[in-house]
């Protein structure tokens, strides 16, 4: 099936739906993809409850052949309102989630998504800010989940050119720092073996395992050169 869809979750009215209104960076899209053969355009949604609730449900033409609607709310629940959405015909991508950073009010809150993109068969696309925090912490949570990786984390050639860090306690530590998209990796389905996941409104016991990876996870960061 061709591509029909490209869902990009976390979305804010801030950053990656902002571009939609005051630039034309995802009509960069039409020129790189394929001629489409379904006479139907690229759907390009951003998704998060972090967009702007004024503009829920709107969409509007970004580029030759490609249109972005906007959706307030989590993953799941869009999917749940779209059920010609399957894994065939859609890409999921993340852009600096920081669903892995160790802040656990933020990581349990993308735990049902990340179990909507496992169940569904999804390819999904994650990018991160730094590899001391996101991106060990998201490769932790994936590993939980029993994900399987489709591209390996590594660094994105098409990072952000900006480095932004906390001012040097002293000359020998490394800052924390953050520069946008500057790793990568995708995921796709389960490995071979893996426990079955919870039933949706049963991942109380997954919660716990979660809750104690992020406490862990950021009691040992310790970040790396920038």
């Amino acid at each position: 099936a061709q591509l029909r869809h490209v869902l990009v979750i976390g979305a804010s009215s801030r950053a990656e739906e902002r571009l939609v209104r005051h630039s034309r960076y995802w009509g960069e899209l039409s020129h790189f993809l394929p001629p489409r053969t379904d006479g139907q355009p690229l759907r390009l949604v951003f998704i998060g409850p972090e967009i702007d609730s004024a503009l829920h449900g709107e969409e509007v033409e970004v580029g030759t052949g490609v249109m972005a609607n906007r959706f307030r709310g989590t993953l799941g629940e869009f999917l749940a309102s779209e059920p010609t959405i399957h894994s065939e015909n859609t890409l999921i991508v993340g852009f600096n989630t920081g669903m892995g950073s160790g802040l656990w009010p933020l990581m349990r809150s993308w735990l049902t998504d990340l179990l909507a993109i496992l169940r569904g068969g999804f390819i999904a696309l994650f990018t991160c800010a730094n590899d001391f925090s996101d991106l060990r912490g998201e490769t932790l949570v994936w590993e939980l989940l029993h994900a399987r990786f489709l591209i390996s984390p590594q660094r994105n050639p098409f990072k952000a050119a900006t480095i932004v860090h906390e001012p040097r306690a002293d000359a020998s530590a490394d800052p924390e720092w953050s520069c946008s998209s500057c790793f990568l990796y995708a995921v796709c389905g389960r490995d071979e073996g893996a426990p079955p996941l919870p039933a949706p409104g049963g991942e109380g016991q997954l919660e716990r395992k979660m809750l104690k990876l992020a406490c862990e996870h950021k009691r040992t960061q310790k970040p790396s050169p920038m």
